[in-house]
This record gives structure tokens, C-alpha cells and sequence, in this order.
């Protein structure tokens, strides 16, 4: 499968917006933008779910700065980017699963948060009323240290 060919697969799987932080069909299953990971103590589904919304929350916080043609979209992140923070929400899964369970969090909304309390965004888990496990959820987000946004060689959005 071509570059282009992996491109308009990805923009596919996003059609139809829903959910208030733009969950699209597709995204919600393991075939998703972003691959599946091995099995953990949450499903696929749920990771690969937190893993495209904060994708899809750094496109919305940070993308603008890089992306001054316009050119990219959100459907636009590089595979890398995709395994790298599936990676990420499943070892922020393994550690704050008891605390996510607690506070019935959907997937969308742990990842949203997730990529705007790392990189410390002025809002977050911290401010999601949830008192303590937001305190204890935000320092969790917060080991995995800030990343920065940047457009790579093949001309897709990734991540440092």
C-alpha cells in the first residue's frame, strides 16, 4: 500500500463526526487510524479510542502553528505517531486504570485529556471535577512528559 493509498484509507475511517470531541466511525474499532496493541488489561478498542482522540486533541491545540498552509488535516499523522501513542494511553492505561474506572471516563475523554494535561494546556484531568483522582490522574499524564507537534519528511503530522 502506497503512501497516498494509507492517506485516503485513514481520511476514509474518519467520515461522519460524532461524539463532542469528534469521535468518527471507525476509530472507536481496533481498525482504526491508529493500530491496535497487544492485549492488555483494556481492550483494543478502548486504547485505540483514547490514542486517536488525543491525536486528534493535538491537531486541535497544536497543528495551526505548523500547519500554516493548511494543507494537512487531522486525518494527516504518521504511523509512528500512531504506534507511539497507542503505546503511550496503553502504559497510562496500566497505571491509571483503577483511577479511570472510578471516575467512569469514556476512552474519548481520557485520551482528550490525556494530550492536554501532558503537555500542560491549562486544562485537563485536573479540571474535570473528579478532586483527587483528577490530582492523581493529571501526575500520572504528567510522568509521560511534554511532546511537541511537528510535520516530518513524508509531510505527516508526528510527535517528540
Amino acid at each position: 500500500m502506497s503512501i497516498s493509498d494509507d492517506a485516503a484509507s485513514r481520511r476514509e475511517q474518519y467520515r461522519n463526526p460524532v461524539g463532542q470531541f469528534g469521535t468518527q466511525s471507525g476509530v472507536n474499532e481496533p481498525s482504526g487510524v491508529c493500530l491496535s496493541t497487544p492485549e492488555t488489561s483494556y481492550d483494543d478498542t478502548t486504547v485505540d479510542t483514547a490514542a486517536n482522540n488525543a491525536l486528534r486533541a493535538a491537531f486541535w491545540t497544536d497543528a495551526d502553528e505548523i500547519n500554516e498552509d493548511g494543507k494537512l488535516s487531522a486525518y494527516d499523522f504518521s504511523d509512528h505517531a500512531c504506534e507511539q501513542m497507542t503505546q503511550d494511553l496503553k502504559d497510562f492505561y496500566a497505571q491509571a486504570g483503577p483511577i479511570i474506572e472510578r471516575t467512569g471516563m469514556s476512552a474519548d475523554h481520557v485520551g482528550h485529556n490525556f494530550w492536554l494535561t501532558r503537555n500542560h494546556h491549562g486544562t485537563g484531568f485536573w479540571d474535570r471535577e473528579l478532586g483527587d483522582d483528577g490530582d492523581k490522574l493529571t501526575d500520572i499524564a504528567q510522568s509521560f512528559g511534554e511532546v511537541s507537534l511537528f510535520v516530518d519528511d513524508d509531510g505527516k503530522f508526528d510527535y517528540e
